[in-house]
């Protein structure tokens, strides 16, 4: 059984996660990285949210930007009803890429 996740930059395109409703007015996001390669590798995660009868989705919030193994939290107030995360890999090469595991979200009432 393999853990995680494992994106590589290709053409930069982005990632997304699926959607999930939200639990809770704001969230506590963690996701640990556990490998990286390539030359300068980053990886950009944005939570975007909308609610229901949005026809797109919006920016909530933004991690810190990812360079090294470790790892990395944001907790984001004010969410809408359905939230998505957005993964952007970085590098000098199209195999530039990390493995992570993304947490399930923590869910406070404020």
């Amino acid at each position: 059984m393999v853990l995680g996740t494992t994106l590589m930059k290709g053409a930069g395109d982005p990632y997304y996660s699926p959607m999930f409703p939200r639990g809770g007015l704001t969230g506590y996001f963690r996701v640990d990285v556990q490998q990286i390669w390539g030359t300068s590798p980053t990886l950009d995660i944005t939570i975007e949210h909308k609610n229901e009868d949005d026809t797109a989705f919006t920016t909530a919030g933004s991690f810190t930007q990812i360079t090294a193994s470790g790892s990395a939290t944001k907790t984001q107030s004010t969410l809408k009803e359905i939230i998505r995360l957005k993964f952007v890999v970085g590098g000098t090469e199209a195999y530039a890429g990390m493995h992570f595991l993304l947490l399930a979200p923590q869910w406070l009432p404020q």
